[in-house]
C-alpha cells in the first residue's frame, strides 16, 4: 500500500500548521479537512480502494482551485505549498501525478501575493457570499438590494453593501451596535474582494 495524500499528508502538516490549543483554529482545521475528504471521495483518489492516480483529476480541477481559495482566506497558502511539496516527494515515481503537482506548486509560488491581485478581485458577489458562508453560519443576502448581513458573534452585525463596477467589488461596511473593531477573521475575507 502506498502513501494516502489526505491521511498522511495533507493532514499531519495541518495539525502542524494550525494550532488546535485555539478553539477557533478546530473550526479551521475541520472545514479544511471535511473540504479535502469531500474531494478525496468525489475524485476517489484515496490509496484505500480508489486509485491514487486520480489525484491529477482533483489537482486539474476547478475544485482544486476553490481549495486554493480556502487556503488563502485563512492565510495558510504555504501550508497548501508544503502539502504539494510533501506529496511531490511521495509521488515522484507517479509521472502524471508528479507533473500535475509541479504545475501546481509553480502556480501557487508565482502567484504569492494572487489575493490582492486584480484577478482576485474579480470574484464575483456569489463567491463572496460563499465565502463568507464559509466562516459565518449567520450570513442573510439580500441579491436585489447587494447587501450582505454577517453575524460576527452574538448580537454583533455587519452589514456590507455591494457594488459591482467593471471586475471589481467594492464594499461600504457599515458596523452596528458600536462593536469596536471589525472581527479580525471578516476583515481578513473582504481584504480578498476589496
Amino acid at each position: 500500500m502506498g502513501v494516502d495524500f489526505v491521511r498522511h499528508i495533507v493532514n499531519p502538516i495541518l495539525s502542524r500548521v494550525i494550532d488546535v490549543e485555539k478553539g477557533e483554529h478546530v473550526k479551521i482545521l475541520d472545514e479544511i479537512r471535511g473540504i479535502i475528504s469531500d474531494y478525496e471521495e468525489k475524485y476517489g483518489f484515496s490509496v484505500y480502494g480508489g486509485e491514487v492516480d486520480k489525484l491529477v483529476d482533483f489537482l486539474n480541477s476547478s475544485d482544486f482551485d476553490y481549495l486554493v481559495k480556502v487556503f488563502d482566506t485563512y492565510g495558510l497558502r504555504d501550508a497548501l505549498v508544503d502539502i504539494l511539496e510533501e506529496a511531490l516527494e511521495a509521488y515522484r515515481s507517479h509521472g502524471e501525478i508528479s507533473k500535475a503537482i509541479e504545475s501546481r506548486i509553480i502556480m501557487l509560488k508565482n502567484n504569492k501575493g494572487i489575493r490582492r491581485s486584480k484577478d482576485y478581485q474579480a470574484q464575483s458577489i456569489d463567491e463572496l457570499v460563499a465565502t463568507l458562508k464559509l466562516k459565518y453560519s449567520n450570513i442573510e443576502f439580500n441579491p436585489s438590494r447587494k447587501e450582505v448581513r454577517v453575524e460576527l458573534r452574538e448580537g454583533k452585525f455587519a452589514k456590507i453593501k455591494l457594488y459591482r463596477r467593471k471586475i471589481a467589488v467594492n464594499m461600504v461596511i457599515e458596523l452596528k451596535d458600536n462593536i469596536g473593531l471589525l472581527d479580525k477573521e471578516l476583515l481578513g475575507i473582504l481584504e480578498c474582494f476589496g
